[in-house]
């Protein structure tokens, strides 16, 4: 019997992305890529690497050989450079508006223009003009992953002491200042199918550090 099922890869195969693994093999040949031998998930994908996401240029080769149509990654920011660049290699395209998911200010603003809810943000380019800013606040790099020096402060002063702090994480990089919102957080991703439907592969209750 012939599979006509189309090949997909998923970078990171840990525990917040098994659900959307397991949605992905109704519908396709799912291979994976992690660098841990013994991932979590790497038992329910059809074929595994064990490779570092950093090695884009082997797991484009392997996508490539395989004739594999797209790369995805499910609650794992620090993988989306390298996702984005394959995708871009195998479609043989360059999109710049994708690219604005690395960058959380520009994504904050373009989720805003497009009536999206979104909290209230501030970008600052200095810890100085913070003087100016809400309090309680959550305060991040304008890029990065893994909660990298992002913080939570209740007024302007406890901001220079932790910003003071986390300073390695904001070179070059300007200080996004976010409305703090309480209660439980999500992290809802998925993908979007060529009949424009939004399937959701994956939902994870974050864990919040307990507030200062």
């Amino acid at each position: 019997m012939i599979n006509n099922k189309k090949k997909v890869a998923v970078l990171g195969l840990g525990e917040h992305q098994l659900s959307g693994i397991k949605l992905l093999k109704k519908e396709f040949i799912v291979f994976g890529f992690d660098a841990d031998p013994n991932a979590l998930s790497k038992n329910y994908v059809d074929i595994f690497y064990n490779i570092d996401f950093k090695k884009k240029e082997l797991i484009y080769k392997i996508c490539k050989k395989n004739k594999i149509s797209k790369i995805l990654s499910f609650n794992a920011e620090a993988s989306m450079k390298s996702v984005l660049w394959i995708n871009d290699k195998l479609e043989n395209t360059k999109s710049t508006n994708k690219y604005i998911i690395l960058d959380k200010i520009k994504l904050r603003s373009h989720l805003k223009r497009n009536k999206f809810p979104t909290p209230k943000f501030l970008s600052l380019k200095t810890m100085h003009l913070a003087k100016n800013s809400n309090f309680p606040a959550v305060i991040k790099p304008s890029s990065g992953s893994g909660s990298k020096g992002v913080f939570y402060s209740k007024n302007i002063i406890q901001f220079k002491k932790l910003f003071q702090k986390n300073i390695i994480h904001y070179k070059g990089k300007n200080i996004l200042f976010e409305e703090y919102i309480p209660g439980p957080e999500y992290a809802v991703e998925g993908w979007v199918d060529k009949s424009s439907l939004f399937k959701i592969g994956a939902i994870s209750r974050k864990k919040r550090s307990k507030l200062p």
